[in-house]
């Protein structure tokens, strides 16, 4: 728990400062300090994760395929490029978790460059990623979590109008996970252009129509088979995307940002802040087809996970919201709305994860946090299969 709290309370501090800070009292040392933050806030972010032992998703069934890749030819659904990633790391190592700390590494290079550079408040955004997806990406879904990170790398060369280098990253997103074959859309997106009332009439339809099926989930479902039945041309490892599932789960499983604040907040800056340039078209219209894949979410819980890499880019509408509520010319509206709603956030995150949700069973599969520097001799973590005892006794 120690580990998490350290991040988050680091994560708070910094987005503090960040979103507060005086525009006058900018000089060299504020350039220093923050320089200094972004090191101390990446390092935490990389080594949580990198670092963690048989803690979060997974880990359970990756570990001993990395362990006998190269004895086995039964890949089972792993992706090819995948299958070679571990080839690759199991060629000259037999631990596991060097290969976990490398694809931290790899990850948190692009997502903390993606932020820095594209974000009004980078420290909030940071901060808004880790209450929202740390736990489930960075901990949790391997395959995807690597994928996501190439396509973060080509939404920036997308912006940069380098397609080729943005399809090559693409390509290599989707080998290493099928869900990376619906961001292919972003080559598509017009970003010359942005209806605002079209995007609005969308999302409170979709949401509409959703709320009146969701009152009968099985007259969803059906809906949502029919239509899956309908494209016999897709690919089998494309339809298991699409597979309709028997639960409903909203986006991201992280220490407690709120689904419904979370949307309220983007759906403001939907309303209210016109974008200003083909970048920030881009960025609307890239959250905007993450909400419409997070609708399918009422049905499959595929299109939840496939709404992942669109919705890293929500962090930055989140900190657009800040950035409206700083130029008013209220500053009532900055200083104490702002203030307000950051603080709700920074309250409920602990109180939900610490509090209300101890004996989840999302939760107890991150709690007790264990590290690969200090392995527990003997312990049990409860998985959807049933316990399982780790520890270095059992190795």
């Amino acid at each position: 728990m120690t580990a998490y709290i350290f991040l988050y309370f680091h994560a708070v501090l910094f987005a503090f400062l960040d979103i507060f800070r005086s525009e006058k009292k900018i000089n060299a040392n504020w350039i220093i300090s923050k320089k200094a933050f972004a090191l101390v806030s990446f390092v935490l972010f990389v080594c949580i994760a990198g670092f963690r032992y048989r803690t979060g998703h997974d880990w359970n069934s990756y570990e001993p395929y990395f362990k006998n890749v190269l004895q086995t030819s039964d890949n089972g659904w792993f992706e090819i490029g995948f299958v070679w990633l571990n080839i690759f790391f199991r060629s000259f190592t037999d631990n596991y978790y060097v290969m976990q700390f490398c694809i931290s590494l790899f990850f948190s290079i692009c997502i903390y460059r993606f932020l820095f550079k594209f974000s009004p408040y980078p420290f909030l955004s940071i901060f808004i990623y880790i209450c929202t997806f740390y736990l489930i990406l960075n901990m949790g879904f391997t395959r995807q979590f690597i994928s996501i990170g190439f396509c973060i790398l080509a939404l920036e060369y997308r912006i940069r109008n380098k397609n080729s280098i943005t399809l090559l990253l693409l390509i290599f997103s989707f080998m290493l996970h099928v869900s990376g074959i619906l961001f292919f859309s972003i080559l598509f997106l017009n970003t010359k252009k942005y209806n605002r009332l079209l995007i609005l009439f969308c999302i409170s339809v979709g949401y509409a129509v959703c709320f009146v099926l969701f009152s009968n989930y099985q007259l969803y479902r059906n809906v949502a088979l029919n239509m899956v039945d309908l494209m016999p041309f897709l690919p089998y490892k494309v339809k298991k995307v699409l597979e309709i599932q028997t639960t409903f789960e909203t986006t991201g499983s992280g220490f407690g940002f709120g689904w419904l604040p979370r949307r309220l907040i983007v759906w403001f800056v939907f309303l209210f802040r016109q974008p200003k340039n083909q970048q920030e078209i881009l960025f609307y219209k890239v959250v905007f087809i993450g909400l419409m894949l997070e609708l399918l979410g009422f049905a499959s819980i595929n299109a939840i996970r496939a709404s992942y890499a669109f919705l890293l880019v929500e962090p930055i509408l989140i900190a657009y919201f800040f950035s409206m509520l700083k130029t008013s010319k209220n500053s009532f509206l900055y200083y104490h709305i702002g203030a307000g709603i950051l603080s709700f956030y920074i309250l409920w995150a602990p109180i939900n994860w610490f509090v209300l949700t101890p004996n989840d069973a999302e939760h107890i599969k991150y709690h007790p946090y264990y590290s690969v520097l200090a392995k527990p001799y003997r312990s049990v973590r409860i998985l959807s299969g049933g316990p399982v005892v780790i520890g270095s006794s059992t190795e």
